[in-house]
């Protein structure tokens, strides 16, 4: 039931996106899609997720709107959305190599000097430290997060197609997720409103309920077994 309680909480936050933070409506995002893919092609989601997946750099640049934009425009049909989630996916792998040359080489001091970001390192290599598989995993649900960890892994000298190996399997999961949720909701909230968007939260919440109950009476039931044993 946890990936229904993700989809639902990533619904909810994508509406919050554009009903409380005043971001440019899904109409005027559209037009400005349309326009980087008449002008660029897909080169421009492969680069808008290199740079957003650079650490520090990625933090201030606007990389997430470019990719959402275009993702909108899939349900459209002016760009598959399979080719805007390998686009982005390449462009990631890129910049998790490039993260883990900063950290291995210890090009991070430099950039950590402009940003400020040491203690958030510091926060995330004891994250590592204590469970490093479940950190990268749930790392790819952003880019500016697995550049982070991404860095510590290479300043820990963890073998580098290990950490490429282990952020390209969470990005992989996370990325078609997330561009999956964008563009339904997207498409939603350009066409019928914001309304039918939290029929789609409501729904992934429910089905979430539903594996999480089933889940918990099977393991009532699994520990009476256990105590008549």
């Amino acid at each position: 039931g946890a990936a229904f309680y993700l989809l639902a909480l990533l619904t909810v936050s994508f509406i919050v996106i554009y009903e409380v933070a005043g971001l440019p409506s899904p109409a005027t995002l559209l037009a400005l899609a349309e326009g980087w893919m008449r002008d660029y092609g897909l080169i421009s989601v492969f680069i808008a997720s290199f740079i957003e997946g650079l650490f520090v750099i990625g933090s201030y640049f606007p990389g997430s709107v470019i990719i959402l934009s275009v993702t909108l425009i899939s349900t459209h049909g002016a760009v598959s959305l399979v080719h805007v989630i390998i686009s982005s996916l390449i462009g990631l792998s890129a910049a998790v190599m490039v993260n883990y040359v900063i950290g291995y080489h210890g090009i991070y001091r430099l950039l950590e000097m402009v940003s400020g970001q040491a203690a958030a390192r510091k926060s995330m290599s004891g994250w590592l430290l204590r469970r490093p598989i479940l950190t990268v995993g749930l790392l790819g649900i952003h880019a500016n997060l697995m550049s982070l960890g991404v860095v510590c892994l290479g300043i820990a000298r963890v073998g580098f197609f290990k950490t490429v190996g282990l952020a390209m399997l969470s990005f992989m999961v996370w990325v078609p997720l997330e561009l999956w949720v964008i563009a339904n909701v997207g498409g939603e909230l350009s066409s019928a409103g914001s309304s039918s968007a939290w029929y789609f939260a409501g729904f992934f919440g429910l089905i979430g309920l539903g594996f999480s109950t089933a889940s918990l009476v099977g393991h009532y039931r699994a520990r009476e077994t256990r105590d008549m044993l």
